[in-house]
């Protein structure tokens, strides 16, 4: 089933048709139907329809929400056993944070949702367990829905038939393939020394109210590639603000029109301007996909919540923001420290060198 034969278009202008079109349905289902941690739904699905995502077959998929669901699980049984005693607990969360920043088994997607999963729920179990039990099941069938869309999308908006490759998408990348095992070992010791400490400080005076900070920092803590110098840092910040600003742009004209069709409409258009950028070939293209998520964030958790939403808008966007920020100065002063490191190192080669060769 599709929409039409699509014969006069390209790969790249479906693909920016399917990535708006998946985003605003993903936002119509979640938002309309807000379940519990439904605002997640249509960020963690973009993964899926990100350039170089592909189509995923029916095993992957099952694949991909039998991930989820068994981490989720775990993540519980953890919580059951080892909440009440934080030093095995909080070690043994260090010690699964750095595997799944290492490996490569698992795939960027499923590895965000994975991410997500282990700090959800353990931090809000600290408030309920009730809610861990919530967040759990909430996980696992916001995985399954997420999924369910992309398959609709795709089969609507299918790619070239010469084109079509069946596959767990992986999200844009932002190193280069091909490290070492001693480069990722570096990258996710990285990861861990930023990540950690804010897993610490939310755990120990568990601040549930500003979970959306620790997911964002968990997000983009596997994309620091553009926090490696000050100039691709303020991108990074300039496109979430840009997000941010949209997203406070868009509630107002909710406020002005509060209809539900409306704000379908506004998500999609908000989607085409954003992947007609995104699948160009810029070098800040994938900056655009990141001010969407932080605007869908934004949106879903205003329109969704049942406290003040005018009010939570702005809140929000400042803590987005000061997640964007943290992570950016985090990974900045890891490579200032780096660099310091080699250009000592080779100060001191010179030295050693220059008596000889005189």
């Amino acid at each position: 089933m599709q929409i039409w034969r699509l014969r006069w278009f390209d790969k790249r202008e479906i693909s920016s048709f399917r990535y708006a079109l998946g985003a605003s349905l993903a936002a119509l289902i979640a938002f309309g139907f807000a379940w519990e941690m439904s605002f997640l739904v249509p960020v963690l699905l973009l993964g899926f329809l990100a350039p170089g995502a592909k189509r995923p077959t029916f095993q992957g998929g099952v694949l991909f929400v039998g991930q989820i669901a068994f981490a989720s699980i775990i993540s519980l049984i953890f919580c059951i056993f080892f909440l009440d005693y934080m030093l095995i607990y909080l070690p043994l969360l260090a010690l699964l944070f750095f595997y799944l920043f290492f490996t490569e088994k698992i795939k960027p997607v499923p590895k965000t949702w994975l991410l997500v999963s282990f700090l959800l729920i353990p931090l809000l179990g600290l408030q309920s367990m009730k809610i861990a039990y919530f967040i759990t099941i909430s996980l696992i069938f916001n995985s399954a829905v997420s999924l369910l869309i992309v398959w609709i999308v795709f089969a609507l908006l299918p790619d070239p038939a010469s084109e079509q490759t069946e596959n767990i998408p992986e999200i844009t990348k932002m190193e280069a393939p091909g490290n070492s095992d001693r480069e990722k070992l570096q990258l996710a010791l990285e990861r861990l020394i930023v990540v950690f400490p804010v897993v610490l400080f939310f755990f120990f005076f568990q601040w549930t109210g500003s979970a959306l900070v620790l997911i964002f920092i968990a997000i983009l803590s596997m994309q620091p590639g553009f926090a490696k110098d000050f100039k691709a840092g303020k991108i990074l910040i300039a496109g979430n603000l840009m997000g941010g600003i949209a997203s406070i742009v868009v509630y107002e004209w909710l406020v002005i029109v509060p209809e539900f069709y409306f704000l379908g409409l506004l998500v999609f258009l908000t989607g085409l301007v954003v992947s007609i950028n995104l699948f160009s070939s810029k070098p800040v293209a994938p900056l655009y996909g990141m001010a969407f998520s932080t605007f869908l964030l934004i949106i879903g958790k205003s329109t969704t919540g049942t406290e003040d939403a005018g009010a939570s808008v702005w809140i929000r966007v400042l803590q987005i923001l000061t997640a964007v920020i943290y992570i950016v100065f985090a990974f900045g002063l890891i490579e200032y420290f780096k660099n310091n490191r080699k250009d000592r190192k080779a100060s001191r080669l010179s030295k050693k060198i220059a008596p000889k060769l005189s």
